[in-house]
């Protein structure tokens, strides 16, 4: 049982069932995109492709086998239940607990604190909508410090309680301040 399927779901975002249908032919290596067809909503999906990514793709997809997936059991069909396995790979890992969909989870976290807008981080998840993408993009709490100081910094660096004029709102967060603070 080949560690590049949970290499590949941290690094794509794909559901157990997309990674584990993807055929040879889903592999566009000329634009490196990964072609989704099998997807929960049905609709199709297009995964830009990291190097390493391409990288193991391009190894799995150059296997000489008469199956057309590239995760196979003896049969040469698609894997259906790797629980056993990916609990042992757990297990042997030190992790305590950790599903195989947590991969997905920490996908798209990981693009989130990498300043990723989750409008995008949707759309690789293939999410009809930003609220289902919220529930997976957790945030570490480095980075939530890291993004507070951010906000320090910028507080830090306008000129408090000068009320600016701005026409899209009729206060702006300077005078808001001002108001808070008593300034």
């Amino acid at each position: 049982f080949p560690s590049h399927d949970r290499f590949l779901a941290l690094r794509t975002g794909m559901r157990r069932g997309e990674l584990f249908n993807l055929k040879k032919g889903d592999l566009d290596f000329e634009r490196d995109l990964i072609h989704l067809y099998q997807t929960k909503s049905d609709q199709p999906r297009h995964i830009p492709m990291l190097p390493q990514v391409r990288e193991i793709l391009l190894a799995l997809s150059a296997k000489k086998t008469d199956s057309q997936y590239l995760f196979t059991n003896q049969y040469g069909q698609p894997f259906q239940a790797v629980r056993h396995q990916f609990l042992a790979a757990v297990k042997k890992s030190g992790i305590e607990f950790c599903r195989f969909h947590d991969l997905r989870h920490t996908f798209a976290s990981s693009c989130a604190m990498a300043g990723i807008p989750l409008f995008e981080i949707s759309k690789l998840l293939g999410h009809s909508s930003l609220k289902c993408t919220m529930i997976y993009s957790h945030l570490s709490l480095d980075h939530k410090k890291h993004t507070m100081e951010k906000l320090n910094s910028y507080l830090e660096s306008t000129q408090a309680c000068i009320p600016q004029h701005n026409p899209q709102h009729k206060f702006g967060p300077e005078f808001l301040l001002c108001i808070v603070t008593g300034k």
